[in-house]
């Protein structure tokens, strides 16, 4: 009787852990099947450490669906940026860092990033003069027929949309800003070295929202998938607002800090 030949196993990446327990997905919800899955993946990629992630037919058992329902959840991933597929090693579902930042620092988001260890990288969306919501015209004492300069930028971390920063500005604080290329650039820094606008102090409000069809579009999410809203306006030394701005930030792995000095 011959001896059976043992089965070699693929070396596994050090950094990459056993692939946990799944949730099966429940056919009775509401909740889209190939959803339920790309949420059940994006829970395991908080765990902290690269998840090898079986073979689609070995997914699609442990998951109760079909391999199309797989293969689209882990095309939605990619999109946002939580899985790595490479010849000859797999897909690799991704950790998601998290990520810490400070909002009492008069300091752009991207340097904080890159100082924590992460890719921090702002894509310009949209720019130029545009008549201010009423809302922002009262808070940056406006009149009604003002222009601002409206700067829409998309925010990064390790190549994930992270944020969605709109500002407006005044025009006629900072007359051609919205002509300047602004990506990966510190808008406050400009400011002051431009315009001499130098920002002392803030007023702030943060609520949760859902997001809507074009928040899930850019930042990668699910509809209604919560958002945190801060609403900020920027005080110079005398008390003049600068900058009106509204970010929409994905909740999850973030954390925000304030500090307040008496």
């Amino acid at each position: 009787m011959s001896t059976p030949i043992p089965k070699v196993l693929p070396s596994r990446d050090e950094s990459e852990s056993e692939f946990p327990q799944v949730t099966p997905v429940e056919r009775d919800s509401p909740i889209p099947v190939y959803a339920q899955v790309e949420q059940d993946l994006r829970r395991l990629s908080r765990a902290g450490s690269a998840l090898k992630v079986p073979a689609e037919t070995e997914l699609a058992a442990m998951y109760g669906v079909s391999r199309v329902t797989i293969r689209q959840s882990l095309q939605r991933l990619a999109a946002a940026g939580l899985v790595k597929r490479e010849h000859g090693r797999g897909t690799t579902l991704l950790p998601r860092p998290e990520v810490g930042l400070d909002l009492s620092l008069f300091r752009s988001v991207t340097d904080q990033l890159r100082e924590a260890g992460h890719k921090g990288k702002v894509k310009m969306l949209q720019r130029g003069l545009s008549p201010a919501p009423p809302d922002v015209a009262e808070a940056l004492q406006l009149k009604p027929r003002d222009k601002t300069v409206l700067l829409r930028r998309l925010v990064l971390v390790n190549d994930i949309p992270l944020s969605i920063n709109t500002s407006w500005f005044p025009a006629k604080l900072v007359p051609g800003l919205q002509k300047v290329q602004l990506d990966d650039k510190s808008v406050w820094s400009y400011l002051a070295n431009h315009y001499g606008l130098v920002v002392v102090s803030t007023r702030n409000t943060i609520e949760v929202i859902e997001s809507g069809a074009a928040e899930t579009e850019v930042l990668k999410v699910d509809y209604a998938t919560p958002l945190i809203k801060l609403a900020t306006c920027f005080h110079d030394k005398v008390d003049c607002p600068v900058e009106y701005s509204v970010s929409l930030w994905r909740s999850a792995q973030l954390k925000f800090s304030f500090s307040q000095h008496l």
